[in-house]
């Protein structure tokens, strides 16, 4: 017999389940990585901004411009890049001091403008020479380029009646290469031109009955 004041159709409900916990759990975790992202995209803005920062405007060269030809606002750009330390560069806002002045080597289409490749506004520069020297087959680097820089070697003439105790005379300066062609007399030599201070120009002038040999040396830094 049920109990007055009992509805045997009621419903059983069931215990409230404690989730207390759960939520705050995958709010913490979603935070963490929200804030782990937003430090990362700090971080990357921060190197980007840095490489940029370090970009200066220079000048480099649009056309492959001949030693002694004289510069021209056509012949350079300014252009952004990052320079490392030491690295001799023309800033671009010296662009109206180097137009007007020459090249004192041969000047690559795309490299960046040193400051040693300019001349004064007249060739050749100051204090000196230009010389043409005849060099003979194998006494001269092979593939040399104008630009380069080399040693200048003097032989004495073989003749018969010089002493066997004569000796090869060396340039004491370096010469810049400022020209090389074939000599027109097919002897294989080679006419080269070089731009060298005025004592060694008269010193290779008047050994010009000798020898010569060209040592290439490393690029300056």
């Amino acid at each position: 017999m049920d109990r007055p004041g009992l509805d045997a159709r009621a419903p059983d409900f069931a215990a409230p389940v404690d989730t207390t916990g759960v939520r705050p759990r995958r709010s913490v975790g979603r935070l963490v990585a929200g804030l782990l992202l937003a430090a990362v995209m700090a971080l990357v803005f921060v190197m980007v901004s840095q490489r940029t920062d370090h970009k200066v405007p220079v000048l480099a060269v649009t056309r492959s411009v001949a030693a002694g030809q004289r510069l021209t606002a056509a012949d350079l750009v300014a252009v952004r890049v990052a320079v490392e330390a030491g690295v001799p560069v023309v800033p671009a806002d010296q662009l109206g001091g180097v137009v007007g002045h020459t090249a004192v080597v041969p000047l690559v289409r795309g490299a960046l403008l040193a400051p040693r490749q300019i001349g004064q506004a007249a060739w050749p520069p100051a204090g000196q020479a230009e010389v043409a020297l005849p060099v003979k087959a194998g006494h001269v680097p092979m593939d040399l380029q104008p630009g380069a820089t080399v040693m200048v070697l003097i032989s004495p003439a073989a003749t018969s009646g010089a002493t066997s105790g004569a000796q090869t005379a060396e340039v004491r300066d370096p010469a810049t290469v400022v020209a090389v062609a074939a000599a027109s007399d097919g002897s294989g030599a080679q006419l080269v031109s070089l731009l060298v201070t005025q004592d060694a120009g008269l010193q290779l002038a008047g050994a010009s009955s000798g020898d010569v040999s060209l040592v290439l040396l490393a690029p300056r830094g």
